[in-house]
């Protein structure tokens, strides 16, 4: 069974800031485990998880779709909020 991690006053369920997308998908890049980007964005891990597996999808279907690199953050951002 998934860890879940218990937020008080944090961002649980309230749509993600282009900060947020950024800050996720740049930490990611640069090895920051899950768990920390949870406690800085004031999140549950599953959300982490979640979000960023929804980026990863839609980066490579939107590139396809497209013929080149998209930006996920970008319809996530609009997307969430």
């Amino acid at each position: 069974m998934p860890r879940k991690s218990i937020v008080t006053n944090g961002n649980f369920g309230e749509p993600w800031t282009k900060a947020d997308l950024f800050f996720l998908r740049d930490a990611l890049a640069h090895g920051m485990s899950s768990a920390d980007v949870a406690r800085y964005l004031r999140r549950t891990e599953d959300e982490v998880r979640e979000k960023s597996k929804g980026m990863s999808r839609t980066r490579g279907l939107r590139a396809s779709s497209r013929g080149r690199e998209g930006d996920p953050l970008e319809s996530d951002a609009m997307a969430d909020g």
